[in-house]
């Protein structure tokens, strides 16, 4: 009977602490998941502005986020003789240095031409 008892306990204890593991690499994931969101909003919102613009120069910007967390940088080059579209390639990190970057490329098209 008392061998019952502990083996049962050992068990529970050895359940509680996998569950207590999964929970903690949840929380991570959903931090991680966070960041990612974060950083592809503050990417999102300088390629809006420079399609706004209308007009891309040539060479590389960079920047931080509203919010000073994140630093992003765009590089432009034009891919016609005409100069009327542009390959954008952007990426965007933590300012910490903590966690990878994120790395898009995509086309923008001169609206003045």
């Amino acid at each position: 009977m008392l061998l019952e008892v502990i083996l049962s306990v050992v068990v529970i204890a050895t359940s509680f602490v996998f569950i207590m593991r999964s929970y903690v690499v949840s929380l991570k994931a959903t931090d991680t998941a966070r960041n990612i969101q974060k950083a592809c909003l503050a990417l999102e919102d300088e390629l809006f502005e420079l399609d706004m613009k209308g007009e891309l120069e040539e060479g590389e910007s960079a920047g931080d986020s509203q919010d000073g967390a994140y630093s992003w940088r765009v590089y432009a080059q034009p891919i016609d003789d005409k100069k009327e579209i542009n390959l954008v390639e952007a990426e965007t990190g933590r300012r910490t240095g903590t966690g990878g970057k994120i790395k898009v490329a995509t086309y923008i098209r001169n609206k003045s031409t």
